[in-house]
């Protein structure tokens, strides 16, 4: 079992970008260091949305995976975070096929009136387990 640290200042980070980017999805990178109890989110780092449907779907701009390398400053990419709007919080069949094994996704949800609820997944052994918040 893994446990999810998502600063509140990067959760309010994340769910503002859900908003501005609403109705579309919206995607970035999450930087900071994961072991085998933790993930410990630090910095986000905004990417573009470059898929050909961005309403139901992302694919991150390969610039913006680079970006993150460059910038990382001593952190790790640890995984992605995107937006489903008015849509749940929850992988879809679509986050299923392009996860990376390892790899932390944060959602978040948004809708017509701004309201945002963000939940936080490890993906390993082919499937998607919810971390839980610390």
């Amino acid at each position: 079992m893994r446990f999810l640290f998502l600063p509140a200042g990067v959760r309010d980070e994340i769910e503002r970008e859900a908003r501005r980017g609403y109705p579309y999805e919206v995607c970035g990178l999450l930087l900071g260091h994961v072991d085998a109890t933790r993930v410990d989110v630090r910095r986000t780092l905004l990417g573009r949305n470059i898929h050909s449907t961005p309403r139901t779907a992302f694919e991150l701009d390969p610039a913006s995976v680079l970006a993150a390398l460059d910038g990382a400053k001593g952190l790790d990419v640890v995984g992605f975070f995107h937006s489903h709007p008015d849509r749940p919080a929850w992988p879809s069949a679509a986050d299923d096929q392009g996860a990376w094994e390892g790899a932390v996704t944060v959602i978040s949800a948004v809708d017509v009136h701004g309201a945002c609820a963000t939940r936080g997944f490890f993906f390993e052994a082919g499937g998607f387990h919810e971390l839980l918040a610390r």
